[in-house]
């Protein structure tokens, strides 16, 4: 993404900048809560999405602001990307230049949400008070994490005058991987999925009321098992407990047909079933399924069911069944809803 330069003279009494006015500050966070700028703040904390992490001051290569005015300040900002998927880093660092003569000014970055038309913000931790020396650069990188899949227009907005410095543009779209790969969230879960094909799978059936059992191999009628591999990881280096999502948060798509989900507990198999035995005598005289070891069950670990703490790993699988016998794995998306975001993995993302 191009640069932004910014020229403005800074004047605290009259406010003379070549800036644009804001409209009302205010309306749903969705980037991240409201705070103060720089030691300025009287605005309120309200319950949001996940905060930013703080500003910090960086020597890095960044974008050079142009010569500034007479006693005055320029900005040069320079967002990472124009189009992230909800979960990926996205930071914006800004430089600030001074003229002639020492100058501070306050800056926040605020933001509107698709048709909006009040901006919103500052966003959290992205409050900063420049002191300048006359001549003087500083650079700060801001760390921002959307809050919701979007179109977002973002600005760089002296917070003292309530005014917009400049504005770009930010695209979050739904996070997608291939099958095998892991996807990020804000709060440290990884997430990691991979699926099979199988006209067969063997389960433990039972019969006669359960005294007899046995391993037997069984379909579908009318279709295949889609066997999907699920791993959620909670890093060492986080530093909070996360919550796995539940079997019942994955679904499934083929060629655009939903998946149907086959039951855990109490499914009969065999003849004048749904489902199928690979031997002609447990066909005929019918079993009960049991369940697979493998299903995807979070673990109830401290009081919120589904818990991991930080270098928790858990792996398992959610078994659905696709309609019709000619799908292969190029066909199959899985979809896992998580804190009203939708993730997707297949073939070719």
């Amino acid at each position: 993404m191009g640069n932004i330069t910014i020229l403005y003279k800074y004047n605290k009494k009259s406010s003379n900048m070549r800036r644009r006015k804001l409209l009302t500050v205010g309306g749903a966070i969705f980037l991240g809560s409201l705070a103060g700028c720089g030691g300025g703040g009287d605005e309120g904390e309200p319950e949001s999405t996940p905060t930013p992490d703080a500003e910090t001051e960086t020597q890095e290569e960044t974008a050079t602001p142009e010569e500034p005015e007479e006693g005055g300040v320029t900005f040069a900002v320079d967002p990472s990307s124009s189009e992230i998927d909800i979960g990926e880093p996205y930071t914006v660092t800004v430089t600030a230049k001074a003229g002639d003569e020492s100058v501070e000014a306050v800056t926040g970055i605020i933001f509107k949400r698709g048709d909006q038309q009040s901006w919103s913000g500052p966003i959290s931790d992205t409050g900063k008070r420049w002191q300048l020396k006359a001549g003087e650069s500083q650079t700060a990188n801001f760390d921002l994490e959307p809050g919701s899949v979007e179109e977002y227009t973002l600005a760089l907005a002296d917070s003292e005058n309530k005014e917009v410095i400049e504005e770009w543009e930010l695209t979050v779209n739904r996070p997608t991987a291939a099958f095998g790969k892991t996807i990020s969230y804000y709060d440290g879960l990884e997430m990691t999925v991979d699926v099979e094909v199988h006209e067969w799978l063997e389960f433990e059936l039972s019969w006669d009321g359960g005294d007899k059992t046995g391993t037997y191999a069984v379909r579908p009628r009318e279709g295949q098992w889609a066997k999907v591999w699920v791993k959620g990881k909670n890093p060492e280096e986080n530093d909070q407990d996360v919550t796995a999502p539940a079997g019942e948060d994955f679904n499934g798509l083929a060629g655009g047909q939903q998946f149907n989900r086959i039951k855990r507990n109490g499914v009969t198999v065999g003849a004048d079933t749904d489902y199928k035995i690979d031997d002609s005598t447990r066909e005929a005289g019918g079993a009960d399924m049991e369940t697979m070891d493998e299903y995807w069950l979070p673990p109830e670990t401290g009081i919120t069911r589904g818990t991991l703490i930080p270098g928790a790993v858990h792996e398992g699988m959610v078994l659905f069944e696709a309609s019709g016998t000619d799908w292969s794995v190029e066909d199959i998306k899985i979809m896992l809803n998580r804190n009203d975001i939708r993730a997707t993995w297949e073939s070719t993302p």
